[in-house]
């Protein structure tokens, strides 16, 4: 090899690593820009400001038509970051199906434990209204359909 094909050869790698540290670090702002903006279904809004009462020290939320229960969480990280073990959660019992949305967050009976993922789906079959679940954390969506019966209680407060 002469000197002209070594400095060629050189020239060329340098426009190579150059390309592809371009074309790498444009890849990367852009997968890092559209990952910033997508937009995901959050739960309903179940509580209105007018609701919600700050009283000294305290919080008051009365909400005359549900009933509330008190929520705690086990260490399953399927819900993480929103939900973990020590949270204290605020729920409320369903009545009808117009209760519940995509992206809340309820709590369900699954095989016989009680599951708490978030509403990625709404549908209706030959059996009726259902809705899909999956936990935030989680890749797949849940096994099987949420009927209604299933349902215990829908999120509408977290307390950490």
């Amino acid at each position: 090899m002469n000197l002209f094909s070594i400095a060629r050869l050189k020239f060329v790698f340098f426009l190579a690593v150059l390309f592809g540290f371009s074309f790498g670090l444009i890849l990367g702002v852009s997968l890092e820009t559209s990952a910033e903006t997508i937009e995901r279904s959050g739960s309903f809004d179940h509580v209105s400001k007018s609701e919600i009462k700050l009283m000294g020290n305290s919080v008051i939320i009365q909400l005359d038509d549900k009933k509330v229960e008190w929520s705690e969480f086990e260490n399953t990280n399927s819900m993480d970051p929103l939900l973990d073990e020590g949270y204290n959660g605020l729920e409320f019992i369903p009545r009808t199906v117009e209760d519940i949305h995509v992206g809340d967050v309820i709590s369900f009976n699954y095989e016989g434990d009680i599951y708490v993922h978030r509403v990625v789906e709404i549908n209706e079959d030959g059996l009726g209204w259902f809705a899909l679940t999956k936990g935030d954390n989680l890749y797949n969506i849940d096994n099987g359909k949420r009927r209604f019966k299933d349902i215990k209680g829908v999120i509408f407060g977290v307390v950490f």
